[in-house]
């Protein structure tokens, strides 16, 4: 797992956008195709297609 980071303002519209709390996301990955976050209460990783 790489560094998790705080969101970006991009980020934090996106997952809005999909009807997603980003107060309980962390960024773990940003590709070309997709993000992967970090659930907090979980622990676990979720990636999404852009």
């Amino acid at each position: 797992m790489k560094h998790l980071r705080k969101l970006t303002r991009t980020e934090k519209v996106f997952l809005k956008e999909q009807g997603l709390n980003p107060k309980e996301f962390l960024c773990e990955r940003k590709d070309f195709e997709s993000y992967t976050f970090y659930y907090i209460s979980t622990g676990k990783l979720v990636t999404m297609r852009r």
